[in-house]
Parts: structure tokens; sequence; C-alpha cells
């Protein structure tokens, strides 16, 4: 069906996949989509580092995804010398 529409075919042509992970809902601000992100970091109880691992990771991947959308090269800077920190600034 979709091979009779020959107007179809040609938008479809020009579309691109884009992998966005995070979402504009104004011009000027976004959001990661991580809402447990903060008390998974930053919770007293919170000592599972594989859980605070996997959460750097994704705020690391969605920050990257982010910047390369709006083709920027970021300059991360950070106090300790964590290896955590290291890597997730490289990632960037």
């Amino acid at each position: 069906a979709i091979k009779q529409c020959p107007g179809l075919l040609k938008k479809l042509r020009a579309l691109k996949q884009l992998h966005l992970e995070f979402l504009a809902p104004e011009s000027q601000g976004f959001s990661l989509d991580l809402p447990d992100a903060f008390g998974r970091l930053y919770a007293p109880q919170s000592l599972d580092t594989d859980s605070k691992t996997e959460c750097e990771q994704a705020i690391v991947a969605r920050l990257a995804t982010l910047c390369i959308t709006l083709g920027d090269r970021p300059s991360v800077r950070f106090r300790s010398p964590a290896s955590h920190a290291l890597d997730s600034a490289l990632c960037i």
C-alpha cells in the first residue's frame, strides 16, 4: 500500500533516524527523564555502587546525545580525581 503512494515515498526517503535520549519540553530547557537519579546518586542509604554507576552511565549517555544533537563539544570540569568522574568526562 505504501508503494502505491509516490508522495509518501518521497517524504519517507527524506527522513533521518535520530537517537534522542532527552526531552525538550521548552525551547530553552531539556530533561533527561531520570526522575530517580538524584536519589540513586545522593541518598545516604544508596550505597550500591552498581546502581550508582548504572545511573551515571545513563546520565552520561543522555548528555552526550544532547551535546551531539546541539553540535556542541563541551569542556567538562570536575574537582576530584575520581576514576568515575574522569570516565564520565571522557564519554562526553
